[in-house]
């Protein structure tokens, strides 16, 4: 095997285990947090019989146990909280309030059916009737993602049923929320980065109905007047807040961002929503494990099969140098038989 071929290999293999170690650090950091969580629900619980008490985030402390940005809590809190599912959609489309008239999850998870199984955890949302927001939580590397992320704005703008008229489809946008270290080449430094379909040469809009935004959580210091007009700048700071603390101290006195605070408590106390999250947190760990293994015996396959092709490259190697030899040996032969002639020629021209 080539030096070239050692060091691609090792460098794939690297990159694959420093995103699987980056994944298992934060399901087993959220199992620990999640744990903590239930002890303090626990003793809350048995010094109360005041459920608005045992379920109010105020009394919490420490480090939260999941996050927002956890994404099975993400889609819990949009989907059980009509309130901080409005105030989201105000905040990523800069809209007020009275703007708003009707907004809705249309990927719904079924809580009471869930068995920690694969579900789609992006928040599909359906605003006033008449468009479409995907918003999705990408918080690991994945080098497919603009793919990936152009794929699924495609899918949530295609809701078209058989023989309806094209007319009848809805402004789409995707939006991601990330970080920068999370994408491949995210280009200039921006807090919210928005796309659209426009013209290269002058910049001439195609059509309003695709879009996809990107929202970076850790550049926070790029936003501008209108991010933080919108509170976008408070979501993100909701998103990276670590202890209940310092969510405390960003949500004060705003009603919607205390509703998502509120939300996020209960999912991460109640029984029933935290045991789904720990399914699910489940699930991740055995489809890593899974794709461990996979990477793995894949890896393992294609060192058999590399190795087997260096082999074959060495014995076809070794023929032809066993050819260049006997075929300098004949080159050798033959100047020695031509010098021989020449000799010879000579002699026969002298004896004249």
């Amino acid at each position: 095997m080539s030096d070239n071929q050692n060091k691609d290999n090792g460098t794939v293999k690297m990159s694959t285990m420093t995103v699987n170690k980056e994944a298992e650090s934060v399901i087993k950091n959220d199992n620990m947090n999640m744990k903590t969580e239930k002890e303090n629900f626990e003793n809350r619980k048995a010094e109360t019989e005041n459920d608005d008490e045992i379920y109010d985030f105020h009394n919490a402390t420490g480090i939260i146990g999941i996050r927002l940005t956890n994404d099975m809590l993400f889609h819990m809190v949009m989907q059980k909280s009509q309130k901080a599912l409005k105030g989201l959609v105000c905040a990523l489309n800069g809209l007020k309030p009275d703007e708003v008239r009707s907004v809705a999850v249309m990927n719904p998870i079924d809580y009471g059916n869930y068995m920690g199984k694969e579900v789609i955890l992006d928040v599909r949302i359906e605003l006033n009737h008449s468009e479409i927001m995907d918003v999705e939580l990408q918080l690991y590397y994945d080098k497919n993602w603009k793919q990936r992320s152009l794929l699924y704005l495609c899918r949530a703008f295609d809701t078209l049923g058989e023989s309806e008229d094209y007319s009848l489809l809805k402004p789409t946008t995707l939006i991601a929320i990330t970080e920068r270290r999370f994408m491949e080449n995210p280009g200039e430094q921006e807090f919210y980065a928005k796309y659209s379909f426009l013209n290269a040469s002058n910049q001439h809009e195609y059509s309003s109905l695709l879009h996809l935004n990107v929202l970076y959580l850790d550049q926070i210091d790029m936003a501008k007047d209108e991010d933080y007009e919108n509170e976008l700048v408070h979501w993100a700071k909701i998103f990276r807040a670590t202890t209940w603390e310092d969510l405390k101290a960003l949500v004060d006195g705003n009603p919607v961002l205390e509703e998502v605070a509120n939300r996020m408590y209960k999912s991460n106390i109640i029984p029933e929503e935290r045991t789904m999250i720990e399914a699910h947190q489940r699930f991740l760990a055995q489809k890593q494990g899974a794709y461990e293994a996979g990477i793995d015996k894949g890896m393992e396959k294609a060192q058999e099969i590399i190795a087997q092709k260096d082999a074959e490259i060495s014995e076809k190697d070794a023929m032809i140098l066993e050819k260049d030899t006997a075929l300098s040996e004949k080159n050798r032969i033959i100047a020695e038989l031509n010098e021989e002639i020449i000799n010879l020629k000579k002699i026969k021209n002298n004896e004249k």
